[in-house]
């Protein structure tokens, strides 16, 4: 080879050298933009999902919001529901207390009603009674009076006799 081929050659050589840089470079940009483009993609996409995310989270939490609500109208309707049916159980209960006080009351007043009947028959029984033993001590007076009478009377025939 002579110089003047190894001069092309190193020429052709550098050129080649010149060319592969500026082709290196063109491609590094092509790959940056590429990546870059592709970076900006992903960045999106990121964006995108973080954003469904937050919206998935916030509906979320209004149905969670709007389940709890609905939760808590429902308790306060068996609450109510509760409260009314042991409102009403214990009115059934007072009218039952007051129904059995009644009817103790009537129970105290017939009860005193037959004392009361009791002791009037058993003061006309006393009465009667006494009213018969008078009789009859008055009538054991007069057998005794007139006892004594006869005695009275034998003794003075014995003592006329005598």
């Amino acid at each position: 080879m002579t110089t003047e081929t190894v001069n092309i050659l190193a020429l052709i050589l550098g050129f080649l050298g010149v060319l592969f840089a500026i082709f290196a470079i063109i491609v590094q940009f092509q790959i940056s933009k590429m990546t870059n483009k592709l970076i900006q993609e992903e960045d999106e996409r990121a964006k995108n999902m973080i954003e469904e995310g937050k919206k998935r989270h916030e509906e979320m939490m209004k149905e969670t919001q709007r389940i709890i609500e609905e939760g808590n109208k429902r308790l306060e309707v068996i609450i109510n529901e509760g409260n009314k049916r042991l409102e009403k159980f214990l009115m059934e209960i007072q009218k039952s207390i007051d129904e059995g006080n009644k009817r103790h009351e009537e129970m105290m007043k017939e009860t005193q009603r037959i004392i009361d009947e009791g002791n009037k028959r058993l003061e006309i029984i006393i009465d009667e009674g006494n009213k018969r033993l008078e009789e009859f001590l008055m009538e054991i007076q007069k057998s005794i009076d007139e006892g004594n009478k006869r005695v009275e009377r034998i003794l003075s025939e014995v003592l006329k006799r005598v």
